[in-house]
């Protein structure tokens, strides 16, 4: 995980800032976290910042402190006495103007209470912080990385268009948001930026102690923002945070406040009711292509400022994490540090909510079934007797190279397939794997044999450990006629059962020779030439009840071992956790995309070591070319590798599913969507 800090940012430190008249740092020291990269913020100027803040107010935070001096006032107690919100019939425009006149009326004019204070060097440390988030979402889109940390102070989140308030003087996640919406990469080989583009849908996720008043009021009217507040309440301050605070014109429908009790939330409630807003429908309708979280760590129950009495458990913020992972749906997220003030426990927070190599799966996160059309929550939500479809998984994810600090964002297509290695007969595969989950696995190939007897696949990986494996692919591999790959998986051997139930197991494609090209100079994989799209599709029961992760899961919901144990005697239990579906997703909850007429060539692969029951892919809308014939279903056994090729020629949306009727009423169903792509001239390629 990368991070992004300035040591600008600590020459912000008025010593009252802190209620309980201790002095403390903003952070600790986070090079002591060794598995992140820490990187230095460039400058972007304050071109993005104007896009946000108004530059009236800019160059208040520029020169207060500077004027203040100057009328000769104390140099240690620079902050308003009297605000200009006391004044409810003079005209704005008035009362800014005679606010001018004095620093005392600036202060008053441009904050909203007695947090905001200025040092000498305040600026600095504001501008400071702005660049740091700048340089996050810059490097998320420049390395594609699926997640990175911006280590921002001052916060943010209360500041508005024109007010500092809460410690906070520029909306770091506002100015952050709207970068990543207004910007494309190329137009940041300069730090001064130059051209606009269309505005990308970006969800704020507020997870801070307060309500984040200022990020809400400058996206209020905006449909291209969602935002997303889970906070005290009543708390500061006070006066937003409601529910009934839904936003204005274009932007009704897109602002979701959660008020949540300070003294009864308890961390069980505090993550139930996070999943249910992430799952709201007109949040996963407005389909974000990006994700920024407010990341406040002020929850914690013993901040001396804020705390939610019952946030007791640091794995919380771990969940946490992997829940707004789960949202995202393999898109980036950029987290974006808030309050926070337990400075003892703030590294290691921060570190819980963004390592999460196992995650939580959620195999109907729309809550909906698309093909009927009705909701799911009545069927789908644990209970005394069931635990739902959420569960507790580890997962094979890749990275850039033997440090494991840049991951590759993963397909969300692949669901919760690995990522899919791709080789030539002949080839050797060398895989460095490294164990962060918290039970032995291994990565062990199907049908690919070790160079050698002394090489054999480590079978049992211990947390913390590498493992270097070595796969040889004889050069004679055979391929049925008028084909050119065939496909195989991967999967960890500690305990086969347990561990492919957990979510290990990915796919290897095997190709002729001289079948792979580079796409484009530095491309990092390549693809095969003749194929213009790959679509890899599971059709697969898993066996939550057989899985590694069973009882992580039913403490998910509030389990207790002896209940578990009870639940598993109980007839009727294992049939509610054998999940029916496609690439980790049930009733049609993960859309593909084909574009027409181009050359397709599906994989079809059933793998179930616990439930032995076969499979029939049936496409509707196309027909497919399968070892000669024309068809448009393929029979598989309970582990079959099936390889057919289509060109979609009809558009619309069409069904996918298993024909066996209990398995699609059970949810193993999908849809893929055929649009004809019609190029002008005029895009600009």
């Amino acid at each position: 995980m990368q991070v992004v800090y300035s040591e600008d940012e600590l020459l912000h430190n008025p010593a009252m800032e802190l209620t309980n008249g201790e002095w403390k740092p903003y952070v600790e020291w986070i090079d002591k976290h060794s598995e992140f990269e820490v990187i230095e913020a460039r400058d972007y100027s304050l071109e993005p910042i104007l896009n946000v803040h108004k530059e009236d107010y800019i160059s208040f935070l520029k020169y207060i402190y500077q004027e203040w001096i100057e009328e000769g006032r104390p140099a240690n107690a620079c902050l308003a006495d009297t605000f200009a919100s006391i004044n409810k019939t003079i005209d704005q425009e008035i009362i800014k103007k005679t606010a001018n006149k004095s620093s005392s009326g600036k202060l008053g004019y441009y904050t909203a209470d007695l947090s905001v204070a200025f040092m000498k060097d305040t600026w600095r440390a504001i501008y400071a912080s702005a660049q740091v988030g700048l340089t996050a979402a810059h490097q998320l889109m420049k390395t594609s990385a699926p997640a990175i940390y911006a280590l921002c102070r001052p916060p943010g989140h209360h500041a508005s268009h024109s007010l500092a308030a809460g410690y906070c003087y520029v909306n770091n996640t506002a100015v952050i948001t709207r970068f990543l919406q207004d910007y494309a990469l190329e137009d940041m080989k300069d730090t001064r930026l130059i051209r606009q583009n269309g505005r990308k849908r970006v969800l704020i996720v507020d997870v801070d102690y307060h309500h984040g008043n200022g990020t809400q009021e400058i996206f209020y009217k905006d449909p291209s923002v969602f935002y997303l507040s889970l906070h005290a309440y009543p708390e500061y301050p006070y006066f937003t945070g409601s529910d009934e605070e839904r936003g204005a014109g274009l932007g009704t429908g897109y602002n979701l406040n959660v008020p949540l009790s300070p003294n009864t939330t308890t961390d069980t409630l505090y993550l139930d009711t996070l999943k249910a807003a992430l799952s709201n429908p007109n949040l996963v309708k407005f389909d974000a292509e990006a994700v920024v979280v407010s990341l406040g760590l002020d929850t914690w129950h013993e901040d001396p400022i804020a705390g939610m009495k019952g946030l007791k458990d640091p794995e919380t913020y771990k969940k946490m994490g992997a829940l707004i992972k789960l949202a995202a749906q393999g898109r980036p997220v950029l987290f974006v540090q808030e309050g926070g003030y337990t400075i003892e426990k703030l590294g290691e927070l921060a570190v819980n909510v963004l390592k999460a190599e196992e995650e939580i799966w959620d195999y109907v996160p729309l809550r909906w079934n698309n093909y009927l059309n009705q909701s799911l929550d009545d069927d789908l939500l644990p209970s005394e007797t069931r635990l739902g479809t959420v569960y507790q998984k580890a997962f094979y994810r890749q990275y850039t190279d033997e440090t494991f600090s840049v991951p590759i964002p993963h397909d969300a297509s692949l669901g919760i397939l690995g990522p899919v290695i791709r080789a030539e007969a002949g080839d050797k595969i060398r895989i460095t794997f490294l164990n962060r989950a918290r039970y032995p696995h291994s990565l062990f190939p199907h049908t690919t044999e070790p160079c050698s007897k002394h090489r054999l696949p480590g079978q049992f990986v211990s947390t913390g450990e590498r493992y270097d494996y070595e796969w040889h692919i004889p050069a004679d591999h055979p391929f049925p006629v008028n084909q050119s790959s065939v496909v195989w998986a991967y999967s960890s051997k500690s305990e086969p059962v347990l561990d492919v139930n957990a979510g290990l197991f990915g796919l290897v494609v095997i190709y002729r020779r001289g079948t792979l090209e580079w796409p484009t100079p530095g491309s990092m994989f390549q693809r095969p030439r003749g194929i213009d799209r790959e679509v890899f599709a599971l059709m697969s029961v898993v066996d939550e009840s057989r899985s590694r992760y069973l009882r992580e899961s039913a403490e998910r919901v509030g389990w207790s071992e002896e209940h578990l144990e009870k639940m598993k005697k109980r007839p009727g239990f294992r049939m509610s956790t054998e999940m029916f579906h496609i690439n980790g997703y049930m009733y049609n909850n993960k859309e593909i995309k084909l574009e027409w007429g181009t050359r397709v060539r599906w994989y079809v692969v059933s793998f179930a070591p616990s439930v032995d029951e076969p499979h029939t892919a049936h496409w509707h809308g196309a027909t497919l070319l399968y070892h000669g014939h024309r068809v448009d279903v393929v029979d598989l056994t309970a582990i079959s590798f099936e390889v057919a090729d289509m060109v979609p020629d009809n558009e619309g949306t069409w069904l996918f599913h298993c024909h066996v009727s209990s398995h699609f009423d059970m949810g193993m169903t999908t849809i893929y969507n055929v649009e004809k792509v019609i190029i002008t001239g005029d895009e600009g390629w």
